[in-house]
């Protein structure tokens, strides 16, 4: 489904609100994600009460891999933000070719989205900095644990 956002909408990504050298000429990781740069976003009318948050794949990177993005597509859910997927035709078509491609040995569809990676166990999830994931994993824990992340990133993927 096509997605229509006018030319003067405001869009933030979040894969640059970091400042992430490290060099002693900007904030510090740390002290960004102090601010919870996030959700201060997903807080405010224009993305809760207008076009919401995207959560884009590329067939180079899957996002349910990294630990950040998961917990950020929850965080926006329970917030009651709408979260919408956009995707590379080559990440759509390399999906359905591998799901078809089990379906044909009679392989059962669960099996076969497990196999195409479209299953999540955000559990495995990582994020680059050790301070990072150990932050997230006691956040998450702390909302019901991997089970229930694992139950609302699977939901949205419907």
């Amino acid at each position: 489904r096509a997605h229509h956002v006018p030319l003067s909408a405001r869009l933030w990504f979040c894969v640059f609100a970091q400042y992430q050298p490290e060099d002693g000429k900007g904030p510090s990781i740390q002290a960004q994600i102090n601010m919870q740069p996030f959700k201060s976003v997903i807080k405010c009318d224009g993305v809760k009460n207008g076009h919401g948050m995207t959560a884009i794949h590329t067939s180079r990177a899957d996002l349910y891999t990294r630990l950040w993005c998961v917990h950020e597509v929850d965080e926006a859910l329970r917030q009651n933000v709408t979260v919408n997927a956009a995707m590379s035709r080559a990440y759509l078509d390399d999906t359905v070719r591998r799901i078809a491609s089990f379906l044909k040995h009679g392989v059962s569809f669960e099996e076969s989205i497990q196999a195409a990676g479209v299953t999540v166990v955000t559990s495995q999830a990582r994020c680059s900095r050790a301070e990072d994931e150990e932050m997230l994993i006691g956040e998450i824990i702390k909302q019901g644990g991997f089970p229930r992340l694992d139950a609302a990133v699977g939901e949205f993927r419907k």
